[in-house]
Parts: C-alpha cells; sequence; structure tokens
C-alpha cells in the first residue's frame, strides 16, 4: 500500500517477478505519433474505499489576518535569535505578505494571503564562509529539536498524530580552494515532516513542514504549508471509480505525460490521500513507473543508464475537485533560498 511502502519500492524488481499486462504501441491519431508500450502489473486492486481512504477534507481556516501574520513573524524572529524588525508588508498583487533584512536579503518572512503557508529565513551571512558548520545536530537530535522549535512557536498541528518524519537531510555547498580542488561542506540539517490520516499517509505539494537547523540546533529557515482539516463525511461507493476505470486512467495518464518514450513499466496504481496544497485532501491513486527511452541510433536507456522512475497521481473519485495537476498557478511559499552554491541533501529512508 502506498501509504507504508511506495517510496522503498524498486519498482523494477518488483515488476520483474510480477506476470505483465502489456499494452502494445499505437498510432496517437491526433499527431500521427506511436504512443509507449505501456507494461502494467496483472491482478486486482487495492481499492481505495476497501482500506478506508473514504474521506475527503477541506481546508478549515486560511490566511489568518495581517495582525496574527505580523505575530508569527515576530515570534519566528525570536525563537531564531535575529535581532532584528521585518516590517511586512503586501505584494503588489496582495497575494502574499512579505519582508526582506537590509541588510541580509536571504533573511525573510512570507505568507500567503489565500491559504496561510508561509516561508522563513533568519539569513544565511552566518553560513557563508567554506567550512562546515560547527555542531550541526545528527539525524535523531536533528528531529527531537526540531519539534521543540514547533513547540515553542505553537505550531505544531492539531492533530499531533497526524505529523510525521518523512526524512532528515540538510543545505550544503561547495567551494574550491587556492589548489582548484572542489569541496563540499554541510551547512544546514534539515527535517522533512509530512502527514498521515489514519495510519495512510498524504501525497502532494501540501501538508509539509520543513524546518532548518544550523550552529547547535538554532533555528536558521522554517517552511509550512500545513492545513488544519475540516473532515467532511464520508464518500460513498458509488462516488468511487471502478477497478477497471482507474487502470484505464492510469494508462491514459502514462500515455499522455511520457508520449516520447519508448516503453513504460508500472506495478498497479495505489490508494492514498492527496493534498493539493490549496484547501483539498481527496482519496487517489498513485502511479509508479519505470520510463525507457529510445535513444539516437536505437540504442534504449538501458543500455547505458537505468529507466528513469516516476511517480504520478490519478482521481479515486468522479468527481475530484482537487488539483492534481497543479495547472493551476500554485499558491506556494517559495523555501529557503540557500544561495547559487547551494545543494540540497535528503535522507529519506525512513519512508
Amino acid at each position: 500500500m502506498f501509504a507504508t511502502n511506495h517510496t522503498k519500492r524498486l519498482l523494477s524488481a518488483a515488476v520483474s517477478s510480477l506476470v505483465l499486462l502489456t499494452l502494445p504501441a499505437m498510432a496517437v491519431e491526433s499527431k500521427g505519433e506511436i504512443a509507449p508500450e505501456i507494461t502494467m502489473a496483472r491482478g486486482s486492486l487495492e481499492l481505495a474505499e476497501t482500506l478506508g481512504v473514504n474521506r475527503i477534507f477541506r481546508s478549515e481556516e486560511g490566511f489568518p489576518g495581517f495582525t496574527a501574520a505580523n505575530d508569527v513573524a515576530k515570534s519566528l524572529l525570536r525563537e531564531s535569535g535575529l535581532k532584528a524588525d521585518l516590517e511586512l508588508k503586501y505584494n503588489e498583487s496582495g497575494s502574499a505578505l512579505y519582508a526582506t533584512l537590509k541588510e541580509d536579503p536571504s533573511a525573510y518572512f512570507r505568507m500567503d494571503t489565500r491559504t496561510g503557508d508561509f516561508s522563513f529565513s533568519k539569513g544565511l551571512a552566518k553560513y557563508s564562509d567554506p567550512s562546515d558548520t560547527k555542531g550541526l545536530p545528527g539525524k535523531d537530535e536533528a528531529i527531537d529539536l526540531a519539534l521543540a522549535h514547533l513547540e515553542r512557536l505553537g505550531l505544531m498541528p492539531k492533530d499531533g498524530d497526524q505529523l510525521v518524519v518523512q526524512g532528515v537531510g540538510g543545505v550544503g555547498m561547495s567551494a574550491q580552494d587556492e589548489k582548484g580542488i572542489v569541496r563540499d561542506f554541510e551547512k544546514l540539517t534539515s527535517v522533512h515532516f509530512g502527514r498521515q490520516i489514519d495510519g495512510i499517509k498524504v501525497g502532494g505539494p501540501g501538508s509539509k513542514i520543513v524546518v532548518h537547523l544550523g550552529q547547535d540546533g538554532e533555528l536558521v529557515g522554517l517552511h509550512k504549508r500545513w492545513i488544519e482539516l475540516q473532515a467532511m463525511e464520508k464518500v460513498s461507493r458509488e462516488s468511487f471509480l471502478k477497478e477497471a476505470e482507474i487502470k484505464e486512467r492510469a494508462l491514459k495518464h502514462l500515455q499522455t505525460e511520457w508520449n516520447k518514450a519508448s516503453k513504460i513499466v508500472t506495478v498497479l496504481p495505489e490508494p492514498g490521500y492527496f493534498d493539493d496544497g490549496k484547501g483539498h485532501i481527496e482519496p487517489v491513486y498513485f502511479v509508479q513507473a519505470t520510463i525507457q527511452h529510445e535513444l539516437e541510433g536505437g540504442a534504449r536507456d538501458a543500455d547505458n543508464q537505468n529507466p528513469a522512475p516516476y511517480l504520478g497521481v490519478i482521481p479515486a473519485l468522479r468527481y475530484s475537485v482537487a488539483d492534481l495537476r497543479q495547472l493551476a498557478p500554485a499558491t506556494k511559499a517559495p523555501d529557503i533560498d540557500a544561495g547559487p552554491n547551494a545543494k540540497v541533501r535528503r535522507d529519506n529512508s525512513d519512508e
């Protein structure tokens, strides 16, 4: 089930041990191109409604207002130890409140006035030198420190059981020494939190909190894209797509997204929840596949590199309102900007 094993699954190994259903290459009438050959594992789906993935959620609240946003900014300044004032103002379109420091443009606060999502950085001037940051916390300590920061800031979700650690990584920097040798330096440790509902992990751009930690575990940055939920009634069985429809939509989704691929191998769609970051959480099916392209001269990816993994999403409901394709303008506030030399690392071993 997507809730527990989607990030650990090695698709090529999993698929090779299954009996497969192949959708042969076919002409795409609108363009006269040849659609990729798609191979899907045979078998029965785990249906969302059977596994209890049968509720929809809407945002309980969005933008808290100027005064509350200003209070959040001030509390972040205090928690990070930054002795400065950030004067909030609306951007030209009115879609965000923001402030930056003249002395260090990498120090900022920004809140989306539609969703209440926000990002904060105390600034990276202190971390700009080519050296490893002293006192960077390890994985377990970083998780404890991140939770402590959220608690003191009053930013813990109302239902603490929904908050799960997705991974611990960080931000690094590359610099060239006097001999021309490029060296990598560890600058920040980052704790990535996600959401689970009734033990089912939530995918999508929403339901994310990222805490960036620096020297001795100080708070350097925080990004929060998390809505409190207003539970709706359970979805009736008649509202869910049938198994045959789900498989057909998964195949069409792959054909549309990867119409120039030569071959696609996919496991059966897996049920889960999806947060579109715009106030909607709904049951969906996640589509996992490996994508292979034919290179010049007829060579395939497998001749010189591994086929690329892909994770997509299709609706589980007949009448879905969540933005699964993210075609509308996103409301995501920018995450911490560590500059042009920044390198992000991520340890996903816990996913």
